[in-house]
Protein backbone atom coordinates (compact mmCIF):
# COMPACT_ATOMS: atom_id res chain seq x y z
CA UNK A 1 0.00 0.00 0.00
CA UNK A 2 3.14 2.34 0.63
CA UNK A 3 4.04 2.17 -2.69
CA UNK A 4 0.48 2.66 -4.09
CA UNK A 5 0.12 5.93 -1.99
CA UNK A 6 4.10 7.45 -3.04
CA UNK A 7 3.63 6.32 -6.46
CA UNK A 8 5.35 3.52 -6.91
CA UNK A 9 8.93 4.61 -6.03
CA UNK A 10 9.53 5.59 -1.42
CA UNK A 11 7.16 2.75 0.05
CA UNK A 12 9.66 2.59 2.79
CA UNK A 13 8.58 5.99 3.42
CA UNK A 14 5.07 5.42 4.67
CA UNK A 15 6.08 1.68 5.94
CA UNK A 16 8.87 2.64 8.65
CA UNK A 17 6.60 5.58 10.01
CA UNK A 18 3.44 3.28 10.20
CA UNK A 19 5.42 0.72 11.85
CA UNK A 20 6.45 2.97 14.46
CA UNK A 21 3.61 4.17 15.26
CA UNK A 22 2.27 0.68 16.03
CA UNK A 23 5.55 -0.22 18.12
CA UNK A 24 4.32 2.80 20.22
CA UNK A 25 0.84 1.96 20.58
CA UNK A 26 1.89 -1.33 21.67
CA UNK A 27 4.29 -0.14 24.31
CA UNK A 28 1.50 2.20 25.53
CA UNK A 29 -1.24 -0.43 25.92
CA UNK A 30 -2.78 -0.87 29.24
CA UNK A 31 -1.01 -4.08 31.36
CA UNK A 32 -4.87 -5.76 30.29
CA UNK A 33 -4.73 -5.20 26.81
CA UNK A 34 -0.23 -6.20 26.04
CA UNK A 35 -0.07 -7.74 23.51
CA UNK A 36 3.14 -9.92 24.57
CA UNK A 37 2.58 -11.71 27.78
CA UNK A 38 4.27 -14.55 29.61
CA UNK A 39 3.03 -17.52 29.82
CA UNK A 40 0.88 -18.70 32.65
CA UNK A 41 -0.33 -15.08 32.19
CA UNK A 42 -4.05 -15.08 33.66
CA UNK A 43 -4.51 -12.71 30.19
CA UNK A 44 -3.16 -15.25 28.35
CA UNK A 45 -5.82 -16.74 26.41
CA UNK A 46 -7.38 -13.33 25.65
CA UNK A 47 -3.59 -12.33 24.21
CA UNK A 48 -4.27 -15.52 21.26
CA UNK A 49 -7.72 -13.90 20.41
CA UNK A 50 -6.27 -11.08 19.80
CA UNK A 51 -3.33 -12.40 17.60
CA UNK A 52 -6.30 -14.18 15.60
CA UNK A 53 -8.12 -11.51 15.11
CA UNK A 54 -5.14 -8.99 14.09
CA UNK A 55 -3.92 -12.01 11.92
CA UNK A 56 -7.44 -12.58 10.42
CA UNK A 57 -7.81 -9.07 9.74
CA UNK A 58 -4.34 -8.09 7.94
CA UNK A 59 -5.47 -11.75 5.60
CA UNK A 60 -8.73 -9.98 4.61
CA UNK A 61 -6.86 -6.60 4.20
CA UNK A 62 -4.38 -8.42 2.45
CA UNK A 63 -6.75 -10.52 -0.17
CA UNK A 64 -8.40 -7.02 -1.01
CA UNK A 65 -5.15 -5.38 -1.51
CA UNK A 66 -4.07 -8.40 -3.83
CA UNK A 67 -7.21 -7.69 -6.33
CA UNK A 68 -7.39 -4.27 -6.49
CA UNK A 69 -5.40 -2.77 -9.47
CA UNK A 70 -2.62 -0.34 -8.83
Amino acid sequence: MGLRLTGGERGGAVAAPGVLLLVIAAVLLPGRFAPFLAPGHPHWSGVHLLWAGLLGAFLAVGALLARTDP
